[in-house]
């Protein structure tokens, strides 16, 4: 008998939990009262225990994901035995507790067990279910991330849900966080080792919300810049040439002689091989990179950089990702109207001719590679640009492949991606 075994509450203000370890492994039984994983709450990490006999068959989140309270967790097998999980097959928003019984046979429901668990919670007031806002765990991660009440938040999911595009919108659009500068804007966090994050063509800092607050719980400072003519940058820019710079200029003001390692996204590679020639870096991590191969999707470039409508917008978003891009209709709606200021035309224009793409910046990384460590991360199902023309590049350069993602790795295949990033910045790292 296969069941779903859901998130439990382990007190009474308990909305969500990180899934920190499985203390067991698939496939090998597990007895009653044994800790099987180990969550972790925003006040403490808590072991919880079966409260019966299985056996783990498969996980349904990562770890690290944040859970919310009732959502699915694992496939545990509970063969002959009685059924402790109960039901948990819904959704995970309004699914009841799943039941199990105590040492004298009485019903126990998950939360109760958990309660019974050795922790060290401090319990506060108690909020019911109708008194929290309904959102996803990414969405209320990063709410909480960016310290803003999520409950100024508009939902556009199912029966009001805010999903993540959601908060990444307000955030946008109320510039939280956000410092200006040298005619610049970015968004500085976290602490640890600086990485500097470099957007594409038409994205802005907010492009990079998930990877930087993973990166962020990791031990890293994240400075993400939205670039001349993107998001909030007062600064105009015709040609990539422009963003080099105000961008050594800003990185000078903010860390001085500091080296710091660059990741940067599609266009946003161009300006960081360009910083990198003029400026000491630790190393250069480069998200499909523009200027590196020949092909490019001009297509791409016109919608974004001359919008005709909210769908096509939608339309030219979609060609960005391999599966969907989770961007909810008030993001595009968002993302159309800052678009349709026309800042991005003659930049567009300066990205590709009639034969491909117009900057090269081959020759430049290649030399870099010799004293810099680079690395290059590819999405198979990249429809702007074709991965398989950057292969050649150099032998000093550290190519990593991710088969089923699209142009934009660092969104769906969001895990991988980090770990690369992370395994550069320590193998660089002085």
């Amino acid at each position: 008998m296969i069941r779903t075994l859901t998130m439990p509450r382990m007190g009474e203000t308990m909305a969500e939990g990180k899934l920190i370890a499985w203390l067991v492994k698939p496939g090998v039984a597990f007895k009653r009262g044994d800790p099987i994983l180990e969550v972790e709450t925003d006040k403490t990490v808590v072991e919880f225990p079966a409260l019966g006999d299985g056996k783990l068959v498969e996980s349904l989140v990562a770890l690290g994901d944040a859970v919310e309270v009732g959502a699915p967790l694992a496939k545990i097998d509970l063969g002959d035995g009685p059924d402790w999980i109960g039901d948990g097959n819904g959704d995970g928003e309004d699914t009841a507790e799943p039941t199990g019984s105590d040492s004298t046979g009485a019903p126990l429901s998950q939360k109760t067990a958990a309660k019974n668990a050795t922790t060290n919670i401090t319990h506060s007031d108690a909020i019911s279910s109708t008194d929290r806002v309904r959102a996803t765990p990414l969405a209320r991660k990063i709410a909480r991330d960016a310290q803003i009440d999520i409950n100024n938040v508009k939902g556009s999911g199912r029966r009001g849900r805010i999903e993540k595009a959601d908060v990444k919108t307000f955030l946008q659009n109320t510039g939280a966080e956000l410092q200006t500068g040298h005619a610049m804007v970015w968004k500085r966090t976290g602490a640890g080792i600086p990485v500097v994050l470099l957007h594409g063509f038409a994205a802005d800092h907010s492009a990079w919300a998930g990877l930087s607050s993973q990166l962020q719980h990791s031990g890293h400072e994240l400075f993400a810049v939205d670039l001349p003519a993107h998001g909030k940058a007062a600064l105009e820019a015709q040609h990539p040439d422009a963003f080099t710079d105000p961008l050594i200029k800003l990185l000078n003001d903010q860390f001085g002689d500091t080296p710091v390692h660059i990741v940067a996204h599609s266009m946003g590679a161009i300006a960081a091989v360009a910083v990198a020639l003029q400026k000491a870096v630790s190393s250069l991590t480069l998200i499909a990179p523009a200027g590196v191969s020949h092909t490019i999707d001009a297509n791409f470039l016109e919608e974004l950089a001359n919008p005709h409508s909210v769908q096509s917008v939608a339309n030219a978003l979609d060609r960005m990702t391999h599966r969907s891009n989770g961007l909810s209709n008030s993001a595009i709606e968002s993302i159309y109207q800052t678009l349709n200021q026309g800042r991005l035309v003659n930049l567009a224009k300066s990205l590709a001719g009639a034969s491909g793409q117009a900057i090269d910046i081959r020759p430049d990384l290649c030399r870099l590679a010799m004293q810099t460590p680079v690395s290059i991360i590819l999405g198979h199902r990249d429809r702007i640009l074709k991965w398989s023309e950057a292969l050649d590049i150099s032998p000093y350069i550290a190519i990593h492949h991710i088969t089923d993602a699209g142009h934009m790795p660092h969104w769906e295949r969001l895990p991988e991606v980090k770990t690369i990033i992370e395994r550069q910045v320590r193998l660089s790292t002085v």
